[in-house]
């Protein structure tokens, strides 16, 4: 377990270098951008923003829905072995309209059928931003859960209208994305249908975009899909290229490519093809482990012939987000804080102090740890008594960088037995000592003294009794 922390100062930092124009000596210096952006650091969930991110809000659900829909089938059928038949069993109308002016995988409502697999289905809706997949993964995601057969024809006897099925499929899933993003802390994002097609009903912004991003992020299996170039499916039929500039050049942008510890998650967008803001999540990580999602979205005055601005933006700002920040590891759980004496040990008359859990803190790379970091150790005692287990709390250790402060306890590195002799002998010094034991040496001092005193007197009395006897007998 390692305690992280991202000091105040840190995020003002940023906040203060994107809305003022910093001096040329400064090294944190921000891009600038047109773009709605939110740059969220994953290790620690503070958001760097940029345009009001939480102000602009969006009806078509665009790669928020993408990518809710691929973790939510992605729980669900990442056991599955089958294959899944399509086309997919809804109304032409309906399939239509869900990828009217958006990617698609090419999956034509008919009666053709082609088995893929679920990874086939997960890359087209990531690598390809295919939204008729999305609809392929969201029937298939509930037809599995109900122990329904995968073959999306074939399935009814024709009392019952295959779409009128399907569709209350789809309706079940996006119900289930809903709550999936209400457990990711999403404040204003809501789902209506499960390709992000536009919808009045629907709507979401650039920094729920980000939570949502950030658990994309941490799902290996996902994050493997989407760091693809290109993908073929299993029928060897379809290679699919990444529709990410970043990723893979495609509509003639190129220059993006190949940015050092970049991925390029999901694009797409948030409206109609074209006509609508363009919006490009990515993710980026350093050697040491900083690592960022970032939601780019342009403005709505700007059209498809600028979408490229949206890949200026990631090329400016995420390697400044990469330098600028760097890990320190302030205390560490392999380096030894200090020996503590223990009495009455067996084999061992001192026992080494570790810390339980590393501290790191996320600073700006110019910070000097020596000068502007204090480590404070507060101890529960100076001295043991055996035994002393192993991972015994003996004090805590504090870090102070600016307005945060990170602890964790100082424990014994390993375990002293008790001597049985040096107990005993311990135990009769503490007796020797205790303050009972002071209370009677000095009764018995007191007394003794007034024996002496008391003796003294007496002596006095019988010299002066046989001075005062000679005297009468001269």
């Amino acid at each position: 377990m390692i305690k992280r922390g991202f000091a105040l100062f840190s995020a003002l930092l940023c906040l203060f270098c994107f809305f003022i124009n910093a001096s040329a000596e400064e090294e944190a210096t921000a891009p600038s951008t047109t773009s709605v952006m939110v740059l969220k650091n994953i290790n620690t969930g503070i958001n760097v923003e940029v345009d009001a991110a939480d102000s602009v809000t969006y009806r078509a659900t665009g790669v928020a829905a993408k990518l809710v829909t691929a973790m939510v089938a992605h729980d669900v059928l990442k056991d599955c072995d089958k294959k899944i038949s399509t086309p997919l069993c809804i109304s032409k109308d309906k399939y239509a309209g869900a990828i009217l002016n958006d990617f698609s995988l090419g999956l034509k409502y008919s009666k053709t059928s082609s088995s893929l697999t679920v990874d086939d289905l997960l890359s087209a809706a990531i690598v390809s931003s295919a939204a008729d997949a999305c609809i392929a993964l969201a029937v298939a995601s509930i037809r599995y859960e109900n122990k329904e057969q995968l073959d999306f024809y074939n399935n009814y006897d024709g009392a019952v209208s295959a779409s009128t099925v399907e569709e209350a499929h789809i309706n079940t899933f996006v119900d289930k994305m809903n709550l999936y993003a209400e457990g990711l802390g999403c404040k204003d994002t809501h789902f209506t249908n499960c390709t992000g097609a536009v919808d009045p009903a629907s709507h979401t912004t650039a920094e729920d975009i980000a939570l949502i991003a950030e658990a994309f992020y941490n799902n290996e299996a996902l994050m493997m899909i989407a760091d693809q170039p290109s993908y073929t499916l299993s029928t060897g039929s379809n290679l699919l290229f990444n529709k990410s500039a970043l990723m893979s050049s495609n509509d003639n942008l190129t220059g993006y490519t190949g940015m050092e510890g970049v991925t390029g998650i999901i694009i797409g967008w948030m409206g109609n093809k074209g006509a609508s803001p363009y919006c490009v999540v990515c993710s980026g990580e350093t050697q040491e482990g900083v690592s960022y999602v970032m939601v780019c979205v342009t403005p709505f005055t700007e059209t498809a012939a600028t979408k490229q601005n949206a890949y200026d933006t990631v090329k400016n700002f995420m390697p400044w987000a990469l330098n600028t920040f760097r890990y320190k590891l302030v205390v560490s759980t392999l380096d030894a804080v200090k020996t503590v004496p223990v009495k009455s040990g067996k084999d061992s008359d001192g026992v080494s102090i570790v810390a339980m859990e590393d501290i790191e803190l996320l600073i700006p790379a110019e910070v000097d740890p020596e000068k502007d970091i204090r480590v404070e150790y507060k101890w529960l005692a100076e001295e043991l008594t055996a035994p002393v287990s192993k991972g015994q709390k003996v004090g805590t250790v504090y870090v102070y960088y600016n307005d945060e402060v990170l602890s964790t306890d100082l424990i014994a590195n390993s375990a002293v037995s008790e001597s049985s002799m040096l107990s005993f002998l311990d135990r009769m010094m503490q007796l020797l000592t205790s303050d009972g034991a002071k209370k009677t040496y000095l009764c018995l001092g007191v007394l003794f003294g007034g024996y002496l005193i008391l003796s003294f007197i007496m002596f006095l009395s019988r010299i002066i009794g046989k001075y005062i006897a000679a005297g009468r007998g001269d």
